[in-house]
């Protein structure tokens, strides 16, 4: 059964076989003929397959070339939820960027010549550190100078008799202390400007204070002494220190003038030591810090009168003769300084004590020395009296519409206002502000020119403003746009009363000035003036209530 069944299906394949090689050679077709396997049995020609299908089924299909489509078949719209949007370009557009996009980029590099580009040209800022700097490193050397010549002058002295402790050599060391101190603090500004780039140095919160700049002044100093150094004085008699004060800022360096402790009677002892004078300090940012140092030199008495150290006979009848060079003794003293007449000395005045300080402390009256060793006369305290003066330089001016008060109903007036400084003065016409006193007196005026003469309306103190932040007034006080507050404080008037721009407080009255100005920037730019205005003061001149 095996063997048979194996051979009608192998008739049955070689008749399948036949079949399709009959059709194929029939019809042509892209597939070359099939070439089947020649069997060794004879085909069958008992039946004949009948197809029931047409030729064209069994042929490969062709690929037609396809031609571009037209422009007028591709869409011009795409449809957008309910919107139809256009199509900025075709969608064969977009499958060309979708091809390219998948490309992996490669990066390429390009070489060219570098390009020299000119220097930055220098602003007046840099220009003035330059200027600061150049000035500084003539300090140095004017100072180092100086120390030379004084040490050349304390050398003479310390090898002379005639000059050991005397005035000459105390005038001498405070001058040779004066210089060392601000030759080194011309190299620490020095210094500090090649760091910094700026004139004014940088601290925390150097950008949120103003720029002005003041003159702070310290007068009436009193440096307490010890009881038992007093008592002790008073016993020995004579002189017993010499003391000097030096204030530091920045590359300034002020000394006091030379004072002296005295023996004073036992029973009523004299335990303050007044320094006389007044310090200056000019050009002081309001985020300064001072350094105040007292130093003390041990007093020699003085034996010798001026006619015997200068070697000066009297004689009412003859001339003074005319010496040698051999035979003068202050050009070739008998001992002379270990180091040679050309060595340079250091100050021998001692420190008892420093303070620091800044604008916030300027009210006080009385400080605790630092560092106070426990052999000085010092208590250890000091009393002085600091003021500061501020120079604005605040201004702007401009047209300002004012709200006012007349007869209980509210009116707004058109003013040009100029501020200078922290007083706002405002005239009719722009013309009339430039009729100033100042410039009058230039030119000495006549008669006829002071009659032209106007001066401002009223003006506005802004030492007496209340308002420490000027900005947008609230709609509550005033609905139109661009409007500013500044409030300021006086004494009340008996015929005051609450209005539309003032109110009653006690015995202060409080009086609105309502600014508007015309556009959003101006406002902005007059608010920016204010308060620079008001912050300096509230820095400076409140800083003396």
């Amino acid at each position: 059964l095996n063997s048979e069944l194996s051979d009608i299906l192998d008739d049955v394949d070689d008749y399948i076989d036949e079949a399709l090689a009959y059709n194929e050679a029939q019809t042509a077709g892209p597939s070359p003929p099939k070439q089947g396997r020649q069997s060794p049995i004879e085909p069958s020609h008992s039946f004949n397959y009948k197809s029931f299908q047409s030729e064209s089924e069994f042929k490969s299909p062709m690929k037609k070339p396809t031609s571009p489509k037209k422009t007028e078949d591709l869409p011009t719209h795409v449809v957008d939820g309910n919107n139809l949007l256009p199509l900025t370009y075709t969608v064969s557009f977009y499958r060309k960027q979708q091809t390219q996009a998948s490309n992996t980029p490669v990066k390429q590099i390009s070489r060219q010549p570098p390009i020299e580009e000119p220097p930055e040209p220098c602003t007046d800022t840099q220009e003035q550190v330059r200027a600061k700097m150049f000035e500084l490193r003539n300090e140095v050397a004017k100072q180092e100078m100086i120390i030379s010549q004084t040490s050349q002058a304390l050398n003479l002295c310390n090898s002379t008799p005639e000059f050991m402790g005397s005035t000459e050599q105390v005038e001498a060391e405070r001058v040779l202390l004066v210089a060392t101190h601000r030759r080194q603090a011309a190299l620490n500004e020095l210094q500090r400007l090649e760091v910094e780039n700026t004139l004014r140095p940088l601290r925390p919160r150097s950008g949120q204070l103003p720029l002005e700049k003041g003159t702070l002044t310290i007068s009436k100093i009193v440096l307490p002494l010890k009881q038992k150094y007093v008592t002790a004085l008073a016993a020995a008699g004579g002189k017993g220190h010499h003391v000097v004060c030096l204030l530091k800022y920045a590359d300034q360096v002020l000394p006091t003038p030379l004072v002296s402790t005295v023996a004073t009677s036992t029973k009523n002892p004299e335990l303050e030591l007044d320094v006389p004078g007044v310090i200056k300090l000019n050009d002081v940012h309001s985020d300064f810090t001072l350094t105040f140092e007292v130093y003390c030199l041990q007093a020699q008495e003085e034996i010798l009168p001026h006619e015997i150290k200068y070697h000066i006979k009297k004689n009412n009848t003859k001339l003074t003769p005319k010496k040698s060079k051999q035979d003068s003794r202050l050009t070739r003293p008998v001992k002379e300084s270990p180091a040679g007449p050309q060595a340079v000395r250091s100050p021998t005045f001692a420190s008892m004590g420093y303070i620091v300080f800044s604008v916030q402390a300027v009210n006080k009256k009385q400080w605790s020395l630092n560092n106070t060793p426990s052999m000085s006369p010092l208590e250890g305290t000091v009393r002085m009296c600091v003021s500061c003066e501020l120079a604005l330089s605040v201004e702007h001016h401009g047209f300002l519409t004012m709200y006012e008060d007349i007869s209980g109903f509210g009116a707004w007036h058109r003013r040009w206002y100029f501020l200078k400084g922290h007083i706002l003065s405002y005239w009719k016409y722009p013309d009339d502000e430039r009729k100033t006193v100042s410039e009058f007196r230039k030119v000495q005026p006549d008669e006829e020119t002071f009659r032209d003469f106007q001066p401002p309306i009223n003006s506005i103190d802004l030492k007496h403003s209340i308002t420490r932040q000027v900005g947008p007034v609230s709609r509550d006080i005033c609905a139109r746009k661009n409007t500013v507050l500044i409030e300021t404080e006086r004494d009340a008037l008996p015929q005051d009363k609450d209005s539309l721009v003032t109110v009653r407080r006690g015995a202060k009255t409080v009086v609105r000035h309502i600014l508007s100005a015309d556009t959003k920037e101006e406002r902005i730019e007059w608010c920016n003036k204010f308060n620079a205005a008001i912050a300096a003061l509230d820095i400076w001149a409140r800083s003396r209530e």
